[in-house]
This record gives structure tokens, C-alpha cells and sequence, in this order.
């Protein structure tokens, strides 16, 4: 038996989608105006938290290095009494060809994990999420990426 999709769902993947594209647009109307961004665990430090501007700031940062970051729903819960949305979910960085300056696209793979948390207002917009990222992936994986990304970039526009 089918279940109809609820507005929730549709806005929490709509959300998600802004990732494979990077076009933050959609950011705009489905972000309350008091949208707070965590991130979480806390051991991970150097992002966020963000407000609604800080946050699409953050995203539209990421085109920089990426061309896509789909962030791929693999189960969600919908909770119609918390009127929220929880949602596991996988992601596949794809980064730039100029930002890998040469190298190889297999020693740029970022495959990860999240699980996204989003509240939403009486309105059905997004006022809350809280983002859990595999911190030791994170770590290991994706943050030393970004940092040779910026080092390639800064370096072909003549920085050091």
C-alpha cells in the first residue's frame, strides 16, 4: 500500500536536493527566517552553527571546490506529532577539475554519511536542523580534500 509523501518529506528532500545542484535558491522560501543550523558531534568543531544567511553563505561556499554534492536519502522518518523529519542519508562529493589540479578523480573520492534532523514552523518551512556527519571520515577524509582543493585554487590564481 502507498502512502502519500507529506509537505515535510517534500521540503526535507527539496532541501537536500540544493546539494546536488549547489544552486541555494531554493534556501530562500523553504528556510523559516529564524532557521538555525548545528552541526553535530560536537567534537567536530569549525562549523556552524549558522542562521538562515550563514548557512546558505556555507552551501554557496561549496561551489567553489564541488561540482555536486548529492546528499542521497536512504531512510526517513516522518513524525507528524514532533513535526519533524529525520532523515539517513549517504553523500558523494564531486570535485572540480581544476581543484584537483591533475590529479586523478579516484584520489578525490568523498563518500560519507549524515543523518539530517529538520523541525519545521507552522508556516512548513525548515526552523531547525541538526546535521550529524561521520566525524572521523570527516575528518580523515573530507576536510583534508577541501584543504588541498583550497591550496590548488589559491595556487592557480597565483597565491601560495
Amino acid at each position: 500500500m502507498a502512502t502519500q509523501e507529506s509537505a515535510r518529506v517534500r521540503t526535507a528532500n527539496e532541501f537536500l536536493h540544493v546539494f546536488t545542484t549547489l544552486d541555494t535558491t531554493p534556501l530562500q522560501t523553504i528556510l523559516a527566517p529564524n532557521y538555525h543550523h548545528t552541526f553535530g558531534p560536537n567534537s567536530l568543531t569549525g562549523f556552524g552553527p549558522y542562521d538562515k544567511p550563514g548557512f546558505i553563505k556555507h552551501v554557496s561556499g561549496l561551489f567553489q571546490f564541488l561540482t555536486t554534492f548529492p546528499v542521497i536519502p536512504v531512510e526517513t522518518i516522518d513524525s507528524e506529532s514532533s513535526n519533524a523529519v529525520w532523515v539517513w542519508t549517504k553523500t558523494d562529493a564531486q570535485f572540480k577539475e581544476e581543484v584537483r589540479n591533475g590529479e586523478k578523480v579516484e584520489d578525490w573520492v568523498y563518500k560519507g554519511e549524515n543523518m539530517f534532523m529538520f523541525w519545521f514552523d507552522g508556516e512548513g518551512r525548515i526552523s531547525r536542523c541538526v546535521e550529524l556527519v561521520d566525524s572521523k571520515k570527516t575528518v580523515d577524509e573530507l576536510l583534508p580534500l577541501m584543504g588541498r582543493a583550497r591550496a590548488n585554487l589559491l595556487r592557480g590564481e597565483g597565491g601560495e
